[in-house]
């Protein structure tokens, strides 16, 4: 994917959530990052892809500390696929290069530049609500069974 295809796709995702593009940081190469609404977005240049990310939750920390948590809850994804937009878990350690303390995100991989706005937008959307569903319920089950 270029950079332009995929600042395109940032752009009808920014249009669709009613937000902008400001909180991107851009690199002389191309590559993007930043807040796009309630989505993550992230594109690298030289690999060609292009992330979105959904916060599920902000104790990254508590996971890497804990990483059988972490693997219950992407166990808890392969079982709930359908709970999960096509998307994988992930504890963001890269965010600290970002001046953030690691996350807990939904994050789904885009390589397609040829892909229209309509289905990135989309899938961006189901991600969202995955992300939502969750940080507010999935999440905690996960990582605080009922006893």
């Amino acid at each position: 994917m270029t950079p332009e295809a995929a600042l395109t796709l940032a752009e009808a995702w920014a249009k669709h959530a009613r937000s902008n593009l400001d909180k991107l940081e851009f690199s002389p190469d191309g590559s993007f990052h930043g807040d796009v609404g309630s989505a993550y977005l992230q594109y690298e240049a030289v690999a060609g892809g292009l992330a979105a990310r959904g916060l599920v939750g902000q104790e990254g920390t508590r996971l890497l500390k804990h990483p059988q948590l972490f693997e219950r809850l992407k166990a808890a994804g392969e079982q709930q696929k359908s709970r999960t937009a096509g998307g994988y878990f992930e504890v963001d350690v890269g965010a600290a290069e970002f001046g953030r303390d690691p996350t807990v995100n939904l994050r789904l991989d885009f390589e397609d530049g040829g892909m229209k706005a309509s289905d990135f937008v989309d899938a961006v959307q189901e991600l969202m609500d995955a992300s939502t569903y969750w940080r507010l319920q999935g999440y905690l089950d996960v990582l605080v069974p009922p006893g």
